[in-house]
């Protein structure tokens, strides 16, 4: 193995041991928040208290080429449509017609991410698609994030095969 090819491979390893390790500092449980297509946000509340929903955080990841990737990281509940479309309906009861995504935060500064259910299917909402390069030239770009807006539910596998 080359001294190149050894760094890159020492890099990758790095990287894939910082991505464990994030997601392994996610709590089990994060609160529900309600938000419009134009990013207004309130904080999902019931008896006074923020709602909480339990889970499991999930990093998606498809490889693009040997070595570009998209992610996405999601909370996939302990439960199933039934609670997701709950917290939408909750959501636009209490904040109006326009509030139709119910997403999850840790806090108000943390990243918006969407909610799913076992087989990699999410709900609507609003997230962020990470798109990175380990080894690529400064040229290119390394990193990139895409906001975008989903009207339905989708599911991770069909989306990210069009790549």
């Amino acid at each position: 193995m080359s001294l190149p090819t050894k760094i890159k491979f020492i890099y990758l390893i790095l990287f894939m041991m910082n991505t464990f390790s994030i997601q392994s500092v996610f709590a089990e449980t994060t609160e529900v928040f309600c938000a419009t297509n134009d990013k207004k946000w309130e904080w999902l509340r019931a008896n006074n208290q923020i709602v909480s929903v339990s889970g499991e955080w999930i990093f998606f990841i498809k490889d693009i080429t040997s070595n570009r990737y998209l992610n996405i990281r999601y909370f996939k509940i302990n439960g199933d449509w039934s609670d997701i479309e709950g917290f939408q309906k909750e959501c636009i009861k209490n904040f109006g017609p326009s509030y139709v995504f119910a997403q999850v935060a840790d806090s108000m500064f943390s990243n918006w991410y969407l909610i799913g259910v076992s087989n990699n299917s999410l709900a609507k909402g609003i997230f962020e698609l990470n798109n990175w390069c380990i080894f690529c030239s400064r040229s290119l770009k390394p990193f990139t994030i895409e906001k975008i807006n989903y009207f339905n539910y989708f599911n991770l596998e069909e989306y990210f095969n069009q790549f």
